[in-house]
Protein backbone atom coordinates (compact mmCIF):
# COMPACT_ATOMS: atom_id res chain seq x y z
CA UNK A 1 0.00 0.00 0.00
CA UNK A 2 1.34 3.26 -0.74
CA UNK A 3 0.22 7.05 -1.29
CA UNK A 4 1.53 9.94 -2.62
CA UNK A 5 1.32 11.85 0.23
CA UNK A 6 1.78 10.54 3.72
CA UNK A 7 -0.25 11.30 6.52
CA UNK A 8 1.09 13.59 9.40
CA UNK A 9 0.61 10.84 11.99
CA UNK A 10 -1.52 7.95 12.30
CA UNK A 11 -3.44 7.22 14.87
CA UNK A 12 -4.34 2.96 15.94
CA UNK A 13 -6.91 2.82 18.58
CA UNK A 14 -9.17 -0.29 18.30
CA UNK A 15 -7.55 -3.13 19.55
CA UNK A 16 -5.48 -4.88 22.48
CA UNK A 17 -2.44 -2.78 23.20
CA UNK A 18 -0.47 -5.76 22.20
CA UNK A 19 -2.07 -5.44 19.12
CA UNK A 20 -2.26 -1.94 18.41
CA UNK A 21 1.52 -1.31 19.19
CA UNK A 22 2.20 -3.95 16.83
CA UNK A 23 0.02 -2.37 13.62
CA UNK A 24 1.96 1.00 14.98
CA UNK A 25 5.16 -0.76 14.67
CA UNK A 26 4.64 -2.39 10.94
CA UNK A 27 3.17 0.85 9.59
CA UNK A 28 6.36 2.61 10.66
CA UNK A 29 8.78 0.01 9.31
CA UNK A 30 6.73 -0.94 6.03
CA UNK A 31 5.31 2.34 5.03
CA UNK A 32 7.69 4.97 7.19
CA UNK A 33 4.78 6.93 8.66
CA UNK A 34 4.84 8.13 11.98
CA UNK A 35 1.85 5.99 13.37
CA UNK A 36 1.28 5.87 17.45
CA UNK A 37 -1.24 3.83 19.34
CA UNK A 38 -2.90 7.00 21.85
CA UNK A 39 -3.46 5.65 25.49
CA UNK A 40 -7.00 5.23 26.77
CA UNK A 41 -9.23 8.42 27.48
CA UNK A 42 -5.28 10.15 25.73
CA UNK A 43 -6.99 12.83 23.27
CA UNK A 44 -5.57 13.46 20.19
CA UNK A 45 -6.08 15.89 17.56
CA UNK A 46 -7.52 15.21 13.93
CA UNK A 47 -6.93 17.91 12.14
Amino acid sequence: MTSAEPPETGSVVHGEPDARQALVDRISTELDWLAVAPQHLERVRLW
